[in-house]
Protein backbone atom coordinates (compact mmCIF):
# COMPACT_ATOMS: atom_id res chain seq x y z
CA UNK A 1 0.00 0.00 0.00
CA UNK A 2 3.04 2.37 1.01
CA UNK A 3 4.56 1.35 -2.64
CA UNK A 4 0.93 2.32 -4.46
CA UNK A 5 0.67 5.58 -2.09
CA UNK A 6 4.45 6.53 -3.35
CA UNK A 7 4.03 5.63 -7.08
CA UNK A 8 0.94 7.31 -7.74
CA UNK A 9 2.36 10.87 -5.50
CA UNK A 10 5.22 10.52 -8.13
CA UNK A 11 3.18 10.25 -11.11
CA UNK A 12 1.33 13.22 -10.26
CA UNK A 13 4.19 15.29 -9.29
CA UNK A 14 5.25 14.77 -13.18
CA UNK A 15 2.39 15.33 -14.55
CA UNK A 16 2.09 18.38 -12.81
CA UNK A 17 5.56 19.30 -13.68
CA UNK A 18 4.79 18.34 -17.80
CA UNK A 19 1.84 21.01 -16.58
CA UNK A 20 3.70 23.88 -15.88
CA UNK A 21 4.51 25.19 -19.24
CA UNK A 22 1.26 24.99 -20.23
CA UNK A 23 -0.91 25.78 -17.17
CA UNK A 24 0.91 28.72 -16.91
CA UNK A 25 0.66 29.77 -20.49
CA UNK A 26 2.35 32.61 -22.57
CA UNK A 27 2.84 35.94 -21.50
CA UNK A 28 2.76 38.90 -23.31
CA UNK A 29 5.27 42.15 -23.06
CA UNK A 30 3.44 45.78 -23.81
CA UNK A 31 3.91 46.22 -27.48
CA UNK A 32 6.84 48.61 -28.18
CA UNK A 33 7.61 50.76 -31.06
CA UNK A 34 10.86 49.78 -32.67
CA UNK A 35 11.05 51.72 -36.16
CA UNK A 36 9.25 55.08 -37.07
CA UNK A 37 6.97 56.63 -34.50
CA UNK A 38 3.55 56.25 -33.34
CA UNK A 39 0.70 58.00 -34.74
CA UNK A 40 -2.33 58.33 -34.04
CA UNK A 41 -4.60 56.19 -36.62
CA UNK A 42 -8.20 56.84 -34.55
CA UNK A 43 -7.68 60.56 -36.31
CA UNK A 44 -6.84 59.08 -40.10
CA UNK A 45 -10.77 59.75 -40.99
CA UNK A 46 -9.92 63.55 -40.05
CA UNK A 47 -7.56 63.82 -43.22
CA UNK A 48 -10.01 64.97 -46.40
CA UNK A 49 -8.77 64.53 -49.57
CA UNK A 50 -9.10 67.86 -51.94
CA UNK A 51 -9.67 69.73 -48.13
CA UNK A 52 -6.95 69.27 -45.54
CA UNK A 53 -3.81 71.34 -45.76
CA UNK A 54 -0.23 70.06 -44.67
CA UNK A 55 -0.80 72.19 -41.65
CA UNK A 56 -3.71 70.71 -40.92
CA UNK A 57 -2.54 67.17 -41.63
CA UNK A 58 0.46 67.97 -39.32
CA UNK A 59 -1.75 68.95 -36.44
CA UNK A 60 -4.25 65.98 -36.86
CA UNK A 61 -1.47 63.47 -37.44
CA UNK A 62 1.57 64.80 -36.23
CA UNK A 63 5.42 65.45 -37.66
CA UNK A 64 5.63 62.16 -40.21
CA UNK A 65 8.35 60.00 -40.12
CA UNK A 66 9.23 60.79 -43.71
CA UNK A 67 9.28 63.49 -46.21
CA UNK A 68 10.04 63.28 -49.83
CA UNK A 69 9.88 65.54 -52.86
CA UNK A 70 8.08 64.30 -56.24
CA UNK A 71 7.73 65.71 -59.33
CA UNK A 72 5.47 68.84 -59.73
CA UNK A 73 4.96 71.15 -57.05
CA UNK A 74 3.93 67.75 -54.65
CA UNK A 75 5.24 66.20 -51.67
CA UNK A 76 4.74 62.68 -50.13
CA UNK A 77 4.70 62.55 -46.06
CA UNK A 78 4.97 58.90 -45.11
CA UNK A 79 3.87 57.81 -41.10
CA UNK A 80 5.40 54.73 -40.31
CA UNK A 81 5.39 52.49 -37.44
CA UNK A 82 6.68 49.48 -36.76
CA UNK A 83 5.55 47.49 -33.59
CA UNK A 84 7.14 44.53 -31.95
CA UNK A 85 4.99 42.22 -29.06
CA UNK A 86 7.29 39.99 -27.58
CA UNK A 87 5.54 36.87 -25.92
CA UNK A 88 7.02 34.49 -23.43
CA UNK A 89 6.77 31.21 -21.70
CA UNK A 90 7.31 31.22 -17.92
CA UNK A 91 8.15 34.73 -18.25
CA UNK A 92 11.42 34.41 -19.09
CA UNK A 93 11.59 31.93 -21.98
CA UNK A 94 11.24 33.78 -25.41
CA UNK A 95 8.95 32.11 -27.62
CA UNK A 96 7.74 34.60 -30.58
CA UNK A 97 7.39 38.10 -31.46
CA UNK A 98 4.30 39.11 -33.37
CA UNK A 99 4.95 42.47 -35.39
CA UNK A 100 2.61 45.00 -36.91
CA UNK A 101 3.85 47.51 -39.76
CA UNK A 102 1.14 50.32 -40.58
CA UNK A 103 1.60 53.07 -43.44
CA UNK A 104 0.41 55.74 -44.07
CA UNK A 105 1.03 58.12 -47.36
CA UNK A 106 0.15 61.08 -47.85
CA UNK A 107 0.58 63.02 -51.59
CA UNK A 108 0.21 66.81 -50.95
CA UNK A 109 -0.13 68.89 -54.64
CA UNK A 110 0.71 71.96 -53.31
CA UNK A 111 -0.46 72.74 -49.70
CA UNK A 112 -3.47 70.51 -50.01
CA UNK A 113 -3.93 66.46 -49.75
CA UNK A 114 -4.24 65.06 -52.88
CA UNK A 115 -4.47 61.29 -51.89
CA UNK A 116 -3.99 59.12 -49.11
CA UNK A 117 -2.85 55.17 -49.08
CA UNK A 118 -3.00 53.74 -45.66
CA UNK A 119 -1.92 49.84 -45.30
CA UNK A 120 -0.95 47.40 -42.61
CA UNK A 121 0.07 44.14 -41.78
CA UNK A 122 0.84 41.37 -39.00
CA UNK A 123 3.26 38.52 -38.78
CA UNK A 124 5.44 36.84 -36.27
CA UNK A 125 9.11 36.08 -35.98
Amino acid sequence: MKRASLLVLAVSFLAALCAVPFGAGCFEAEPQVTLGREFPLQRVPAVKRHASTKKDVEDIMGPPHRKETLPGNRTKWRYYMRKEQATYILLFIPSSTHVTETRMDIVFDGPVVESLEKSSRSFSE
